[in-house]
């Protein structure tokens, strides 16, 4: 029962009809509730109305054929539009692939300049009793790191 409810939606929400037709077509090989409720030749043919009965009909496909002609000489550029809506989605498709892709990874932290195990920690520099400036320096050797003091 919920497989024929999915069905149903994603019939629903398919625009393309070939992609309906093959996913009606694949459950109804599948499902054997749904197989027996469909219609078989004869039924389906029982509920047609033969051209016999429907009597003499007009042909209206001309005029709406003129009506369509001429409705696209009235709107300029519309093919343009239509071949560009296609070009904008894939593009803010791409654009939030990319935001989702940027925010999935994460980003590698900044260089700490006191994470390469620098013990090192001041709390007030002062020379001759005025306010001073430390510059310190890590060599690629682990275990040296010049501190110059100047003052200001």
């Amino acid at each position: 029962m919920g497989k024929c409810r999915r069905v149903k939606l994603l019939f629903r929400i398919v625009p393309v009809v070939s992609l309906q037709s093959a996913l009606i077509r694949r459950h109804l090989l599948s499902c054997s509730r749904c197989s027996e409720d469909a219609a078989d030749l004869e039924e389906a043919r029982a509920a047609i109305l033969p051209p016999e009965k429907i009597g003499p009909r007009r042909d209206h496909w001309p005029a709406v054929s003129r009506r369509l002609d001429q409705a696209e000489k009235t709107i300029p550029g519309r093919r343009f539009r239509q071949a560009w809506r296609w070009a904008f989605a894939t593009a803010g498709l791409l654009a939030v692939l990319a935001v989702v892709l940027w925010n999935r990874f994460p980003r590698r932290p900044e260089a700490d300049p006191f994470a390469g195990g620098l013990k090192l920690k001041i709390h007030d520099l002062r020379v001759y009793e005025q306010p001073a400036q430390a510059f310190i320096f890590q060599t690629q050797d682990a275990d040296r790191t010049f501190v110059w003091v100047e003052q200001r």
